[in-house]
């Protein structure tokens, strides 16, 4: 989803803030509070603050979203390398190449909406015998060089152009875990997303209301109107996005085979005393089939002595 209007001028303008504050103290004034992440204001503050303005009240500032601020160079001083053979014996160290323009940020999808991961990209220069390759520094090149304390902050597992919060990840595949398919999860988000929207065009609503009820009680004959509040879907405004089933049902698969080493490893640990099995033709047929066919003819389980697979 392309990023414009509103949430673009705030991500290019939060852009510029970060820039200025790492030329200034050396990193984002967010990594000396302790946090990676840039939060707009509540409803209520926000919408006070935006009713005091020149421009009087609108509803542009509620639509602001929360930006994880990934910049780990500044934090890990470990000079960060090429993993490329020819690089790796000239040993060279990758630069900072520059803030990313298009897009700014990528989009990742959480319970309830989306937020945003700002980042740089590193290069390894041509001028220094490199490469001349870049890479974000959300890359798996940067993150295997990083202290595994600071990379496990990462909050979102990566698609190619979007991704999804670590957490709703972890959700989504117990959910699947217990019958919750695709196109289910692909409704609740949905849902959640569209009443988060909805919530915050209720306090927009409501600061409308207090202004004009304190019109009235001052008895002032001005009415303005208002700007109305965005629709869910508006790229320009609000910039809503949930999840599509063939989304979810692609990146679960990608997960699942990202952890398929870590579940091969922890079945390999389980204990053995005793054994059962169970070879069943009745559930191959519930499963997939291909060209009318059936995938798997049988299914033959291991259980150990506390049922475990």
């Amino acid at each position: 989803m392309p990023i414009c209007g509103v949430v673009q001028t705030y991500l290019v303008g939060l852009k510029s803030q970060l820039r200025t504050e790492i030329e200034t103290h050396g990193k984002p004034l967010c990594y000396m509070k302790g946090t990676f992440w840039v939060r707009p204001h509540d409803p209520y503050f926000a919408m006070t603050k935006s009713a005091q303005s020149v421009d009087g009240l609108n509803p542009n500032t509620l639509y602001y979203p929360t930006v994880f601020v990934w910049l780990p160079h500044l934090l890990d001083l470990s000079p960060l390398r090429c993993k490329n053979v020819e690089c790796q014996q000239k040993n060279c160290v990758l630069t900072v190449k520059g803030w990313n323009d298009n897009p700014v940020a990528r989009h990742v999808v959480a319970l309830d909406d989306v937020y945003y991961v700002m980042t740089m990209r590193m290069q390894c220069g041509v001028h220094t015998g490199g490469c001349g390759k870049s890479w974000n520094l959300y890359d798996p090149v940067v993150m295997e060089q990083l202290d595994p304390a600071l990379s496990s902050a990462f909050p979102a597992f990566l698609t190619h152009r979007s991704g999804i919060d670590k957490t709703v990840m972890t959700l989504v595949r117990a959910g699947m875990a217990h019958r919750v398919s695709a196109s289910g999860w692909s409704k609740i988000f949905r849902e959640l997303h569209v009443r988060k929207h909805d919530i915050l065009e209720l306090d927009y609503l409501n600061a409308i209301h207090c202004i004009r009820k304190k019109a009235e009680a001052l008895r002032l004959a001005e009415n303005p109107s208002y700007m109305p509040f965005s629709a869910f879907g508006d790229k320009d405004g609000y910039a809503g996005f949930s999840p599509s089933r063939w989304y979810l049902n692609a990146v679960y698969m990608d997960y699942m085979e990202h952890i398929r080493p870590i579940l091969d490893q922890c079945v390999a640990a389980l204990t053995g005393y005793i054994i059962k099995w169970d070879h069943s033709f009745k559930l191959p047929k519930l499963l997939m089939k291909l060209d009318g066919s059936e995938t798997f003819s049988t299914f033959f389980t291991l259980l150990n002595e506390v049922e475990q697979i």
